[in-house]
């Protein structure tokens, strides 16, 4: 019986640190792989460079005995080829360095795709019916316009197009008109119109 109750804290201690050790940090190699990209040193980075990096990146997640276990993940690394030794320096092997430009690349790929998709296209824009003028439409690339009195674009062309001949706009109109970043509620300037 006494056996029995023994092994079964065993049992709750090893479930207990099994719990703890599932990381909030990537695996050792990540961690090490991305260590050497950022800081990309042609020959290799050493050791402590390494660990200096990961230190700096994963400090409050990482072990108490996280330099003893990086040293043996780089031995082991390098046994399976992920990284290369020279001399006192590590850095990544031809495969994972292939492996992790094709990632770039595929995120890059993203992130392209993404932005195109999140530029709106080019509004048109149809000009105010009044007295009796057929209305064409106006093309303005990017430009937001807030108010009948304020207009707002990120384009200087656009906003002194827009000063000059806010017909073509559909205005007829404008009191101030800001060229900037931002929006009207922030401290932009604004060009005053009289």
């Amino acid at each position: 019986m006494a056996r029995n109750a023994a092994s079964t804290k065993a049992i709750d201690k090893k479930a207990k640190a099994s719990k703890e050790n599932k990381s909030s940090y990537p695996t050792y190699f990540q961690m090490i792989k991305e260590a050497l990209l950022a800081i990309h040193e042609k020959g290799g980075s050493s050791t402590h460079a390494i660990t200096k990096y990961i230190e700096e990146q994963y400090k409050a997640d990482l072990p108490e005995n996280f330099r003893k276990i990086l040293s043996v993940q780089l031995k082991n690394s390098v046994v399976k080829g992920n990284l290369v030794k020279v001399k006192a320096s590590y850095k990544l092997s031809d495969a994972s360095k292939k492996e992790s430009s094709t990632k770039i690349a595929a995120e890059k790929k993203v992130k392209s795709t993404t932005k195109v998709s999140a530029v709106p296209k080019e509004k048109v824009v149809k000009e105010a019916k009044k007295n009796g003028v057929k209305s064409t439409p106006v093309k303005a690339m990017k430009t937001e316009f807030k108010d009948v009195n304020y207009a707002f674009s990120n384009s200087y062309n656009i906003m002194l197009n827009f000063i000059q001949k806010p017909a073509n706009y559909g205005f007829v109109e404008v009191k101030a008109a800001c060229c900037g970043l931002g929006n009207l509620n922030a401290d932009v300037p604004c060009i005053p119109i009289s």
